[in-house]
């Protein structure tokens, strides 16, 4: 049996907003579904998958008739839906029969198995309501795992047993899994693996095809070293590099779009210091518009009315405002997966 196998990740926020949310309203899929991803085909596929298949399956407590939820078919359903969604918010990366759940030497496999915890066991889970004590690995074709929440310590063990796992998985198998851990790391994000979310001898694709990072594709994921703080500036859905233009365009941090498929793009911005600072810059660059204006006024050197100073002046204070925070972001900030 074979198996395509990806590395998955998705944040404790995302998991509960695209999916543990919807389980108990209904009314949320169509609106959080559109936030998922714009294209037209692939929303109308994964709302139908909620209201004919998740949802029956939540409410029912069971896959068919006779077949309830258990440890058998969890990673089956729920896990490997929520890998689907999740390809739409972060990269993954994609490994040939090689990763975590599927390793055969019993001391490693023991190890591995220890990292994972399943969906129903996260704190505030909905799918705590069912039996499924032994869910952490995926066992099948077109499953998922549970989630490693201490990437960190999985991907300091993985790093330790280099020459083991290497023997074990191959090294490009290896050095996928490595990537995607530090891509978690880097992002604060959940680990977890799936089985044939994707099938690219089939060309057939259940998630979002622009955020798959492979080695066939020649477009791995790379890393920055620890002493460079400024991280990626590429969109996540097709991969263009973010310029200032699409954040003087933007005008507000909040705002700023790819210019290529047009997706929000989210930088690591934190509440404090980050936004304290920049309303604090904001205001003192108006103060100084204003009295700059004022000193104009004074001087009596322009036809213009008074408003008219005040306007152009205030402008201008806050271009150039715009050019040194666009130039700070680009070389500070980094672009992150959806919050």
């Amino acid at each position: 049996m074979s198996y395509d196998v990806t590395f998955h990740s998705i944040s404790k926020y995302q998991l509960n907003y695209y999916f543990f949310d919807l389980l108990n309203d209904e009314t949320l899929i169509n609106s959080r579904v559109n936030e998922l991803t714009s294209d037209l085909e692939e929303r109308e596929i994964i709302k139908e998958t909620f209201k004919s298949t998740i949802i029956p399956w939540y409410k029912n407590g069971e896959i068919s008739e006779g077949h309830k939820i258990t440890s058998e078919n969890f990673n089956s359903s729920f896990s490997y839906v929520i890998a689907c969604i999740s390809g739409h918010l972060n990269l993954y990366f994609y490994s040939r029969n090689a990763c975590f759940s599927l390793i055969q030497e019993d001391g490693l496999k023991k190890q591995t198995e220890s990292f994972f915890e399943c969906f129903s066991s996260l704190e505030g889970s909905p799918l705590a309501k069912f039996d499924t004590e032994n869910c952490q690995m995926f066992i099948d074709n077109y499953s998922a795992s549970g989630v490693i929440k201490n990437v960190s310590k999985a991907k300091q063990w993985l790093i330790s047993q280099e020459p083991a796992m290497k023997q074990e998985m191959g090294d490009d198998a290896y050095e996928a899994l490595l990537l995607a851990l530090t891509y978690c790391e880097k992002n604060d994000l959940y680990f977890f693996e799936a089985s044939d979310v994707i099938t690219p001898l089939t060309n057939d694709w259940n998630t979002n095809i622009h955020n798959l990072r492979s080695k066939f594709q020649n477009n791995l994921y790379q890393p920055k070293s620890e002493d460079d703080n400024c991280g990626d500036r590429i969109c996540f859905n097709c991969n263009q590099k973010i310029t200032m233009i699409d954040i003087l365009k933007a005008g507000l941090p909040n705002k700023i779009s790819c210019s290529g498929c047009k997706e929000r793009i989210y930088f690591n911005f934190k509440a404090f210091p980050d936004y304290i600072a920049l309303s604090i810059l904001m205001a003192v660059t108006l103060c100084l518009g204003f009295l700059a204006s004022k000193y104009i006024i004074n001087l009596d050197i322009l036809t213009l009315r008074p408003i008219h100073i005040y306007a152009v002046v205030i402008s201008a204070f806050i271009l150039v405002f715009d050019i040194f925070f666009s130039t700070w972001l680009l070389k500070h900030k980094r672009v992150v997966a959806k919050p």
